[in-house]
């Protein structure tokens, strides 16, 4: 079996292979945490060797698939919330600003 990767970013990657025997373990040789995700074989994540990420491959075939860390489309999502409600209270004060701007006068 010949598995290829490319690594998209840390926390994605794009994995091919082909397996002709089912139940094959992918491994993803990273200290194991539950936050990885394998596109179509999530339920399918194991502790392998030790300390790996794995994923059992019930069906034989050819697969291009997304591993993912999950953890990090919150933290993503926990960024954007964070810049809008930034963004929010500078236009806030500029607007209150150029509002007491035309009271004085």
């Amino acid at each position: 079996k010949e598995v290829a990767y490319q690594k998209v970013n840390p926390t994605k990657y794009v994995v091919s292979f082909t397996t002709k025997t089912p139940n094959t373990a992918l491994i993803f040789s990273s200290r194991f945490d539950k936050g990885w995700s394998l596109e179509s074989f999530e339920k399918k994540h194991v502790f392998i060797n030790g300390f790996a990420n794995g994923w059992i491959i019930d069906k034989p075939g050819t697969y291009s698939l997304m591993l993912k860390y999950k953890p990090q489309q919150v933290f993503q999502l926990g960024g954007f919330v964070s810049l809008f409600s930034v963004l929010a209270g500078i236009i806030y004060l500029v607007i209150s600003a150029i509002k007491e701007r035309g009271k004085v006068q």
